[in-house]
């Protein structure tokens, strides 16, 4: 997708295709790049519009892209297997077990694929014995989930009309 003449995005985040023109954040993304390399969990948060969401597509993942590439120029494997993942709505746990797959496959052509009708758990196990890359996986706007998946309340609501 060719980039517009106005790289503006309004009110969606920015994507990674969009890096060029997302500036003024490097350190936010240095801090988060840190945090996700050294921590099992880390969660960013903020008001809504504040920006976590381009921060991580337009900032942090290129790093991560550039750390990778830099490591491939001196013939060592990638330490991390980055994956963004962000869709709620229909069902995420088999979207995101595809998406895993799918990533191991890009980062491992050729080996044994992981297997695909196993719980998410399992998937993961796979994943770490299988390959020397940890998998970071950030759940971008993941209060959709509880949006569309877990609130009794709101199905009675519009069950009412509401």
């Amino acid at each position: 997708m060719a980039v517009p003449l106005c790289p503006f995005v309004g009110l969606e985040p920015f994507s990674e295709e969009y890096a060029k023109y997302f500036f003024g954040r490097d350190q936010d993304c240095e801090v988060i790049a840190s945090n996700l390399s050294a921590s099992r969990l880390t969660l960013l948060y903020g008001p809504s519009g504040v920006g976590k969401s381009s921060v991580l597509e337009a900032g942090v993942v290129p790093y991560f892209r550039r750390e990778t590439e830099k490591g491939k120029r001196r013939k060592r494997p990638p330490k991390f297997a980055l994956l963004t993942f962000r869709a709620w709505r229909e069902n995420p746990v088999d979207a995101l077990k595809l998406a895993v797959i799918k990533l191991f496959s890009e980062h491992h052509p050729g080996a044994e694929p992981l297997a695909a009708g196993v719980t998410l758990q399992e998937l993961f196990r796979q994943w770490t014995e299988r390959s020397p890359a940890d998998l970071l996986l950030i759940l971008d706007q993941f209060e959709e989930y509880f949006l569309y998946h877990c609130c009794p309340a709101r199905s009675r609501i519009e069950s009412i009309g509401c």
